[in-house]
C-alpha cells in the first residue's frame, strides 16, 4: 500500500499554552466564549502534523486514534488579537496561535 505524504497545514500555527499555564485569564475566557466548534478533520487540516505529534505525546496511537475519542472537542477563535485553534482534552484547553509572517527589513 502506497501512502501519500502528509499534507502541509493550511496555515502555520505555533503551540502557545494550555489553560493550566495561561496567565492571561481574560484572553482565555474571551477565547472560549467566542469559540466556533470544528470537526476533527477541519482542525487537523489547519494544524497539520503538529496535531499528530501532540496526540502521540498524549498516548494516542492506531488502537486509540485521537479522531475516535469523542471526549475531545476542537475549536477556532482568537486569543487576544491572534487567531487561534484550540482543543479541549480532559477539560484542559490546548492553544495554538497563528504564526505571524516574518517582517522583512527594507534593503538600503
Amino acid at each position: 500500500m502506497i501512502r501519500s505524504p502528509p499534507r502541509p497545514p493550511l496555515r502555520n500555527y505555533d503551540f502557545l499554552t494550555s489553560c493550566v499555564e495561561c496567565e492571561d485569564v481574560d484572553a482565555l475566557s474571551q477565547m472560549i466564549e467566542d469559540a466556533e466548534q470544528l470537526t476533527y478533520r477541519t482542525f487537523r487540516k489547519h494544524l497539520g502534523p503538529q496535531l499528530l505529534v501532540w496526540a502521540r505525546e498524549k498516548g494516542y496511537d492506531r488502537d486509540l486514534p485521537l479522531q475516535r475519542d469523542w471526549h475531545v472537542t476542537y475549536y477556532r477563535s482568537t486569543f487576544g488579537s491572534d487567531p487561534c485553534l484550540f482543543l479541549c482534552w480532559s477539560a484542559i484547553e490546548f492553544i495554538w496561535i497563528l504564526r505571524k509572517p516574518a517582517t522583512t527589513l527594507p534593503h538600503n
